[in-house]
């Protein structure tokens, strides 16, 4: 039953084009809190990271459309393995994708 589901959701997803272009949400706060202290106080590294974090939240919608499937897939899982999701790894993920496939 939980098989027939998972396909069910995989059809419904790959057959419309507009959730395919939806960017994913991703919890990046613990991601932030994990991360070690450079050069500044705790605080403001947390601070600084959860910026960078929003700031690239913004920038992904256009990376996100123009990336093909596979790419999106792989860069996904690839940024959110071992549950430290990151935007900024995302969009870098995505370009230097995009850039590989135009050589």
């Amino acid at each position: 039953m939980r098989r027939i589901a998972y396909l069910t959701g995989l059809l419904l997803v790959s057959a419309s084009p507009s959730l395919a272009q939806t960017p994913p949400t991703l919890d990046y706060r613990h991601a932030c809190k994990q991360t070690p202290r450079v050069g500044m106080d705790r605080k403001a590294t947390i601070k600084s990271c959860l910026d960078d974090e929003a700031q690239a939240k913004k920038q992904l919608p256009p990376v996100w459309r123009g990336a093909d499937g596979a790419s999106r897939r792989m860069c996904l899982a690839e940024t959110t393995q071992g549950g430290l999701p990151s935007y900024v790894e995302l969009i870098v993920c995505l370009q230097n994708a995009a850039a590989v496939k135009a050589q």
